[in-house]
């Protein structure tokens, strides 16, 4: 009803447009959503702004990027996109307000080509028109789309330089700052490990809030939520509570049931690992049980699928941990429908890395080749992605091949890049399968130490239900005791129930 207003009583195209941009932001929030729907619709804008695409973002035609990259190229001339800094403002960014929302709903429906189309435009724009905040904004799916077509160095620097606008240029909205920041972190995991940006994404996650872009902020604790499990930080007693209040913000800010279920899983997750729960594989605890999850939403629809997706990458890196084989099935057939690409690179690992190991163990089980197929399948990926100098796929990689083809050098290997890049829940489980492996090759007082290192490593890390199943393993660490340093930050019973294993 305000955007009618504004067009009806607007004296200029520029507050015509802006009221164009809030009613394509309009179609593309809630329930409800429609991002075909504002991609249509920013077409038509853009054409009474002069601008004629031609392109259908369902079947875009190669020929019409060519074009496009060719015409961008020319406007460049000899500069790179990170010299457009030098340019002076540009006086209307109506256009680029309108480009960005297109781009973010191109991307939000799966048409990342689309959005980098649309790239292309917005720098040409902007080459002959003067630099926008909003350049970055579009800029920064580049990066996805050259990932998505294998060129991890070209959007790592893409990513790079899309940073690198943001921060120079005077005056940037927090709005810009945080989702430019955000999405160039996905892109930046490509040179770097996933560790060094988990604070990034609390930090956008509270400056977002702050800014009032709620559904973007709750965007970005989902990503934090995706990292901080994914990259092996240590859980304690807060980290629960991180969540929880992560599940309250969301009541608050009235977020879809969608948004609300990945906290309560995340935090199940880690009630779990610290014993907080009956069985360490099933999620049915104080945060939620899996029935009453899903029976949310109607089966079939994106946020059923979407929310299974997310609850079988947790319980998939639990049942690695914890060794259950019947979960590691079944979580590998919930995901077996999702493709081997996401805009998050972060939870694409944590759903890929974790279902390859998982296979790995299922095809030494004997539980069929598929399992091996599969293994192999995604130890192609991270050794090629290794071999770009990405540091996560390399941890991956290793891992896989530990577990691949059994050794203790390979374990050795796989351990020593864990511990580089702070990976220290699967530190733990190389360290503990390389025990097993020893104690299978009838080689006991060589598999003890791997074994007694994994328990030290598990605890290190929170996971206070995986103490339990080693000692009850592996007798011998019934006698250990440990560094009590380690815990004078753990709360309650969480505390209780270290000292009640270190005396049992």
């Amino acid at each position: 009803e305000y955007s009618g207003l504004v067009l009806e009583h607007a004296k200029s195209m520029q507050d015509k447009g802006l009221a164009y941009v809030h009613s394509i932001g309009i179609i593309m929030q809630g329930k409800d959503r429609d991002h075909a729907l504002a991609l249509k619709k920013g077409i038509a804008i853009l054409e009474w702004h002069g601008i004629e695409i031609k392109a259908d973002p369902e079947m875009l035609d190669p020929l019409l990027i060519e074009q496009e990259e060719l015409r961008c190229s020319i406007a460049l001339g000899s500069r790179q996109v990170v010299d457009l800094l030098d340019s002076p403002p540009m006086q209307d960014e109506t256009v680029m307000r309108i480009l960005e929302r297109m781009a973010k709903a191109s991307v939000y429906s799966g048409k990342v080509p689309f959005a980098y189309f649309l790239g292309q435009i917005a720098i040409r724009i902007c080459a002959e028109q003067g630099i926008s905040e909003f350049l970055p904004r579009i800029y920064m799916y580049t990066s996805m789309h050259l990932r998505k077509q294998g060129l991890n160095l070209m959007a790592y620097d893409c990513a790079v330089s899309c940073k690198q606008i943001v921060d120079q240029l005077p005056n940037v909205s927090a709005e810009t700052f945080c989702t430019v920041t955000v999405t160039c972190n996905n892109g930046l995991q490509l040179l770097a490990p996933t560790r060094k940006v988990v604070d990034v994404y609390q930090d956008c996650y509270k400056r977002s809030i702050r800014a009032g872009d709620t559904e973007f902020a709750f965007l970005v604790a989902n990503s934090y939520g995706l990292s901080f499990f994914l990259s092996g930080v240590p859980i304690t007693a807060k980290t629960q509570e991180e969540f929880h209040a992560f599940e309250k913000q969301c009541q608050k800010y009235n977020q879809p049931p969608s948004v609300y279920a990945t906290f309560r899983i995340y935090r199940q997750l880690a009630l779990n690992l610290q014993g907080q729960a009956d069985s360490p594989v099933k999620f049915d605890g104080i945060a939620m049980t899996e029935e009453d999850l899903l029976s949310t939403f109607e089966p079939d629809t994106p946020q059923y699928k979407q929310t299974l997706r997310d609850l079988s990458s947790c319980k998939m890196m639990a049942a690695c941990i914890f060794g259950d084989l019947p979960t590691m099935e079944t979580m590998i057939e919930n995901q077996k429908s999702w493709p081997d690409f996401d805009i998050l690179l972060h939870r694409l690992n944590m759903r890929l890395l974790w279902q390859a190991l998982g296979s790995f163990v299922l095809a030494r089980a004997k539980r069929g080749k598929e399992y091996v197929q599969m293994g192999q399948k995604y130890l192609k990926l991270y050794k090629s992605n290794s071999e770009q100098g990405n540091p996560n796929a390399k941890v991956a990689f290793l891992c896989l091949e530990a577990e691949h083809k059994q050794s203790k050098k390979n374990y050795n290997s796989a351990i020593e890049a864990c511990k580089e890049h702070q990976y220290m829940h699967l530190e733990a489980l190389m360290n503990e399968n390389c025990g097993l492996y020893q104690l299978k090759q009838k080689k006991m007082e060589k598999g003890k130490p791997y074994l007694t290192r994994a328990f030290q490593l598990y605890h290190s890390y929170g996971a206070i239900a995986k103490l339990d199943q080693m000692k009850n393993n592996y007798p011998f660490l019934k006698t250990m005791m440990l560094d009590n340093s380690i815990t004078k930050n753990i709360d309650g019973p969480m505390r209780t129930q270290i000292r009640a294993l270190q005396v049992s």
